[in-house]
């Protein structure tokens, strides 16, 4: 009779313990205007940062390791790196001492580098004007990339990785360069036009293949890494916006663990707004929905983050919140009383 009590006992702690989930409580942190020259005093500042996160309560990390520039914050064959010294090794030993979990995120088709190194790489709008984002449509661009995805994986004790400006320019004009029209004209038969759905789907598919041949790759080296993307505000702000990001059909098919609409605004019906069709998108899905926090806009005060942060933590769909940006939250008092109050733990 005792031993079947115990069994009875033991069933529930596993119960409570399963119902009992971690709110992911995350942020966007780089070191981009950091001296890292000097290494010292960046550490120091570094040192800082982590620790007023952990005592924040923030338990995941998305750090900037390959900015807009072009530039990676680690020793890469691949891209340049912005100083001598490893920054993304010693931000993953400090996010170790704080029990943090640490996701690199990386800018995929936005590098002014690139673009000047290679000119003939970058994405073109209509009228031939050279942006500096490069072409999905160049295989020199997505190999590249899926190289420097490979060397992190590979070499850096992470447990997850995010795609950032894994999407196409906000000109409505853009998408000419001489390969993809190349490739759109074989597909279809037909010169590329802005007015012809086939054109805006054939870039979209672009954008989606490079999501899930990059998936594919991680997953290969390490299926225990958690892949994400950071993504527009809804499917619909996407295609509004038209910038090829069918993220609603990353999610339907699989090939995202996570995702993260940047549903940045300082107006909490807004907010909302962008939450009821972000649930609607990963229901009966695999993959966990993190809500974006623009706790970075002018307008934001610490009655609406408290209110977009209590609509989150209500909603059983939502899995975590991230801010935009670390910086955001280190310059406000009054955001670091809001945020410490939150429970991470629900029944």
């Amino acid at each position: 009779m005792r031993s079947f009590k115990l069994v009875i006992l033991f069933l529930l702690f596993i119960n409570q313990t399963l119902l009992c989930q971690k709110f992911i409580h995350a942020v966007w942190y780089n070191v981009m205007y950091l001296n890292l020259e000097d290494e010292e005093n960046s550490k120091k500042q570094i040192d800082i940062h982590i620790q007023k996160l952990a005592d924040l309560k923030i338990n995941t990390l998305i750090f900037l390791t390959k900015d807009p520039k072009g530039y990676v914050y680690y020793k890469s064959k691949y891209a340049p790196s912005k100083c001598e010294w490893d920054v993304l090794e010693y931000i993953i030993k400090k996010c170790k001492e704080y029990n943090i979990e640490i996701h690199p995120y990386i800018n995929v088709f936005e590098d002014e580098y690139l673009v000047r190194i290679h000119p003939e790489y970058a994405e073109l709008r209509q009228n031939n004007k050279k942006t500096k984002w490069v072409s999905p449509a160049l295989k020199e661009v997505t190999i590249r990339m899926f190289n420097i995805i490979k060397e992190i994986v590979e070499n850096y004790e992470i447990d997850g990785i995010q795609l950032d400006r894994v999407r196409y320019q906000g000109y409505k004009d853009i998408g000419f360069h001489p390969e993809s029209v190349r490739q759109f004209k074989k597909l279809y038969k037909k010169s590329p036009s802005l007015t012809d759905p086939d054109f805006y789907q054939f870039k979209c598919d672009l954008i989606s293949n490079f999501v899930k041949d990059a998936y594919n790759l991680v997953k290969s080296i390490n299926k225990d890494i958690k892949f994400s993307a950071a993504v527009f505000h809804t499917p619909t702000t996407s295609r509004n916006n038209m910038i090829c990001q069918q993220w609603d059909l990353w999610v339907k098919n699989d090939i995202l663990d996570f995702v993260f609409p940047m549903a940045y605004t300082d107006k909490p019906d807004i907010f909302f707004k962008y939450l009821k069709e972000d649930i609607e998108v990963i229901k009966n899905t695999n993959v966990k929905l993190i809500m974006g926090v623009g706790i970075y806009y002018e307008g934001m005060n610490k009655e609406k983050l408290n209110s977009q942060i209590k609509m989150c933590l209500e909603s059983p769909h939502v899995a975590g919140i991230c801010y935009f940006n670390a910086y955001s939250i280190f310059d406000n008092i009054e955001f670091q009383e809001v945020i410490k109050k939150i429970d991470l733990l629900r029944n």
